[in-house]
Formats: structure tokens, sequence, C-alpha cells
């Protein structure tokens, strides 16, 4: 008897979280993309002006609710923008809303 199966490879995923607490409990501190597969990968955090807070080429490099020049941000809604690609996953782009707690 002979059989065969068609296989798909994994495609990559991605998934934001919609908020987050930095507070230094070592729970849920910092904020950025959670994903497998993926080869490409940036994002942008925007304040309510429209100007970034954060930005990152690596999903190991996680916002940590502070500003470039490292003063915390105040509790509230942020903006980011993100681009992505992945094994079976074509290039896209997409926006969203984070929460911060304080």
């Amino acid at each position: 008897a002979v059989d065969s199966i068609q296989t798909r490879p994994p495609a990559g995923t991605i998934y934001f979280p919609n908020s987050f607490t930095p507070d230094g409990d070592g729970i849920n501190d910092t904020f950025g993309g959670e994903g497998l597969l993926i080869s490409t990968y940036e994002l942008w955090v925007f304040n309510r002006w429209g100007q970034v807070v954060f930005e990152s080429n690596d999903m190991a490099n996680r916002w940590n609710g502070r500003t470039p020049d490292g003063e915390e941000v105040p509790q509230g809604i942020y903006q980011y923008k993100y681009i992505v690609e992945g094994l079976s996953m074509p290039k896209r782009m997409g926006f969203g809303h984070i929460t911060l707690l304080r």
C-alpha cells in the first residue's frame, strides 16, 4: 500500500497586547509584538500629538514606557504602527493602540 500526505510549513504569526504596566514587578512590564517565524519587524509608538516615543527593528527590543531620553511617559493610550513579514506571511502594515497603566 502507498499513501501520501501534503504538508504545509508553519506560517509566521504576530500579536500585540492591548495594555502593559511598566511598574518594575517583572510582569507585563514592556510592550512589543509577540510572534513566531518573523523575519522583518518594525514598530513605532506615538503619543497623542503624533510624536514618536519609541521605535524598534528588533522584537527583543521592547518599549518600557519611557521616552528615548529616559523620561517616564504619562499613563494613557498610545498609538502604534507596525510592519512585519515572516515565513509564509507576506509583508503587512497595521495600526493599533496600547494602554499604558501605572
